[in-house]
This record gives C-alpha cells, structure tokens and sequence, in this order.
C-alpha cells in the first residue's frame, strides 16, 4: 500500500510515522514551513489557557514524542517561563526549556543579557511575584553574563542568536562564566537561545551539575527550527520518502489518488513526475495560521472557503456547513464571530472525509478541533491508524 501525507507539521509528521511503523510505504510531501516550526516549545491542551492543569500525553501519542526526541513529558508539578513574565504548566515541553517544577523553593537565575525584548530585571520581579512563586516560595535574581559579543546580536532573531551558541568556542564561554556563580543558585533561566542542532541546554546541565533552560520561543524561533530538524531524523529513519514538494490539486481514479504536484523553489523544480498515484492520502496542510485553509471573496454561489489543495472536502463550523455562502458577500461576521475562525476546518468522520474514499485529514485542517499541538498530534496518529488499517 502506498500512501501520501500531505504536510510536514506535526501532523502530517504523526500520520506518517504511525502509518510506516504499521508497514506502509508512506511518502510525505513537505513544501514550506508552516504552523508547527511556529510553536513556542510547549506542548499542552487549550485548557492551558484557563490556568488549569494541562492533560499530559500518553499512549501512542507518548511514544511518538519520545521517538520524535528532545522533548520530556511533564510531571503534575511541571511548570514553563514565557518570555512575557508568565509561569504556567505545561503537559509536555522541548527538552531545552527549563522544568520550572524541579526549582520550587529554590533561587533562580535568570540570564541578563541586553538584547531587545528581554528585561531580565523586569522578569525576574514578574515570576517572583507570580502566585505559584509565592506559594512555593521560589526566588529570582537577574544575572548579568557574556553572551553578546557583537553589536548585531542585541537586534537579531532568537533564532540567530541560539545558532550563535551552536558553535563550540562560544558554548565554553558560556560555561567558564557560569562556572564563578553556578553555586550561588539552585537553576539558570536563559532566553530562547540555548542553540538549534546542538544539545546546548543539556550539556550546560550536565557541566554544571544543576537545573537550567530557556523560556518558550516567539513564532520563527529555535523551538520551531528544532522540531524540523527531530522531523527530518524521524522520516528518514522511518524510511518515509520525503518530496519537497507541494501537491496542486487531488483526483480519484480506478487507480487510487493521483496527485498533480507543483514546485515550491526553482531548487525543486524538476523533481520527479509532475504526478504521482497513491492508494491513501493523508491531508495535513494546515488551517488558516499556515495557509491550509484559505480565506476568499468570491461572488456567490462559489464557497467562502477553500482549501490550498484542489479536493474533494466539506467544509463546517459549530456543525454548520459552509458549503455555499452564508451571506451576499460572503461568511457573515456578525453572526458568526471573529472567533469563527478558530473552528472553521474540513468535515471529517474519525480522520476520514466523507464521500471521498481513502482520503483522511488530521491537524489544523479540522472543524471544531483544538488548534494545539498535542490535538494535532493525536488526529495525526488517528488518520495513519485508520489508513494503515
């Protein structure tokens, strides 16, 4: 059985992973970054947002974090540092960020480094007027350490600057200038930068013998770069064919599906067929956030939405169809709320889309879905099981 996933976010990463794991020859076709090399590191479900405890990952969507790597499962007592000041817990976290939990009445440094967009004096008063701070009785104390060694550093992006700390030479002299105050706290708290293909975070641990790490990533920073790199070691090491490429429009045959494909780069153009057969497709595109699901301003009677990729899929909100347009031009927003599009995503019954056989979604691209990465992950699993089956 051969079998398409159409994306590489963590869906579209699941699906393929779960579907090779069961014996299919799955290819994945993957054209550019989408919502996933976008997340802040943190892995949870949307209760989060509400202050209450996360649900922690188990089954089979554990056993793909851990083959996925660099990412710890959450203990009860887990906690996270935003860049914004805020403390909360988390269900799962990349390896790099600091398990706040572990430092529960214990003094934490927090890395002073003048870069635009960190205050670590300002931050090192907001955790410790946090309430879980308080309660613990968990100190912090801004420390000023070397890491800037060039005027560009203050401006660049989090991710450039983690990169900065790829490199051997600048990592020792991390540890040579932590080594003189290591002792006088129990932790160390950085910024987004504690490298991208290098185990930086865990090295400096295990140097200084105590517990350190970084706060969550802004969108486009090292957090998402990390999970594209553990992707791309997943696949392969699954033998799962990767294309870089984007696919145009899907069709059913006799056959199966045949995929027409598309170029993303002048570096991709020439790959291959200009389409493909498959018996199964997997659509993981994304939704609104990456471009999945697109937004347009037709004349009616054509639909409000579409999808990126020309197939035969429904589409819904709150259960309600969006097949036609819900007003002369277009989704009426009054009625439906600017929250709508949260929830606007293709129909699907248990990953499959109706009335189109062998085709299954998972990701963003579902209606009334959690848009977290966890639920990705879970409807990824989903739709390669019930292919694969």
């Amino acid at each position: 059985m051969r079998l398409l996933v159409v994306g590489g976010g963590a869906a579209g990463t699941a699906a393929a992973w779960v579907a090779a794991r069961m014996g299919v020859d799955v290819h994945l076709l993957h054209g550019r970054a989408g919502a996933t090399e976008m997340f802040s590191g943190a892995l949870d479900e949307s209760e989060a947002r509400s202050g209450r405890e996360p649900a922690k990952p188990s089954g089979e969507v554990r056993e793909f974090l851990e083959a996925l790597g660099g990412v710890w499962v959450a203990r009860e007592d887990s906690r996270v540092c935003t860049r914004l000041g805020v403390i909360r817990p988390v269900g799962a976290a990349q390896a790099p960020l600091l398990d706040l939990g572990r430092l529960a009445g214990g003094h934490v440094g927090v890395a002073a480094v003048p870069r635009e967009g960190w205050d670590a004096e300002l931050l090192a008063e907001g955790f410790a007027d946090s309430d879980w701070a308080r309660r613990t009785s968990t100190r912090f104390s801004a420390v000023s350490l070397p890491l800037v060694q060039h005027p560009s550093e203050l401006r660049i992006s989090s991710y450039d600057f983690a990169r900065k700390l790829d490199s051997p030479d600048r990592l020792a002299r991390l540890e040579h200038a932590l080594a003189s105050t290591a002792s006088q706290f129990d932790g160390w708290l950085f910024g987004p930068w504690l490298g991208v293909e290098t185990d930086v975070a865990e090295r400096l641990r295990e140097s200084l013998g105590r517990p350190l790490g970084e706060t969550t990533s802004p969108p486009e920073g090292p957090a998402g770069a990390r999970f594209a790199i553990a992707r791309d070691r997943l696949l392969q090491r699954m033998g799962v064919t990767v294309h870089p490429r984007e696919a145009r429009a899907l069709d059913v045959r006799d056959s199966g599906w045949v995929v027409e494909l598309g170029p993303v780069s002048s570096a991709s153009a020439g790959l291959g067929p200009e389409q493909m057969c498959f018996d199964a497709v997997v659509l993981a595109v994304g939704g609104l956030a990456s471009g999945g699901i697109e937004l347009w301003h037709p004349d009616p009677p054509q639909p409000d939405v579409a999808l990126s990729v020309r197939a035969p899929v429904r589409f819904a909100a709150d259960g309600v169809s969006l097949d036609g347009p819900s007003g002369l031009f277009g989704i009426d927003w009054q009625r439906w709320g600017a929250e709508a599009l949260e929830r606007i995503g293709v129909v699907t019954d248990q990953a499959s889309v109706p009335e189109a056989q062998a085709l299954f979604a998972a990701g963003s691209l579902l209606s009334d879905r959690p848009r977290t990465m966890l639920e990705a992950i879970r409807s990824g699993i989903e739709a390669g099981v019930r292919t694969a089956g």
